[in-house]
């Protein structure tokens, strides 16, 4: 299991930032947040850059800060391409929006915790993932999810 990766004062200053700034950007766009929870959507934003920030700093790479909608929230340094997917439940599941599939995403990361601290439940191969028989609803509409104990140890991702 890894460590909880608790962000220091200036990494929410900054996580709080760029939230506000996507959610008032994607507004502006029209651009729908497809969470799957019940949670605002201002947490939900919050919760995701936040857990991108902690990542990152965990891998040691850096984050992307661009206020854009992006596939994808940080790049390794042998190229792949993550999607970081966060849940404040302990047993909570590895989640992706449907519109995901044929998206340029090469790994999800499960996250857990809430801001401002996250420990990483362990990572898939989009094509692991991102298949018809993970198809499942969860009172939000269909999703793909995988449960904790069909992911991939994270320290893999540490080469």
């Amino acid at each position: 299991m890894t460590p909880y990766i608790t962000l220091n004062l200036t990494e929410r200053r900054l996580a709080e930032f760029i939230a506000k700034c996507r959610y008032e950007t994607s507004r502006k766009k029209g651009i729908k947040n497809l969470k799957v929870s019940n949670e605002k959507v201002e947490i939900t934003e919050l919760e995701g850059i936040a857990s991108e920030l902690a990542f990152c700093k965990y891998m040691n790479v850096y984050p992307d800060l661009e206020i854009k909608v992006s596939d994808w929230d940080c790049v390794l340094p042998n190229g792949a391409k993550v999607d970081i997917k966060t849940t404040m439940y302990s047993t909570g599941k590895l989640l992706a929006h449907l519109n995901k599939k044929g998206k340029k995403i090469d790994v999800f990361v499960l996250a857990l915790g809430k801001f401002p601290q996250y420990r990483f439940a362990g990572y898939a191969l989009t094509a692991d993932l991102i298949r018809d028989d993970r198809i499942t609803d969860l009172g939000y509409g269909p999703t793909y999810a995988m449960p904790q104990s069909d992911l991939r140890d994270i320290e893999e991702l540490r080469g």
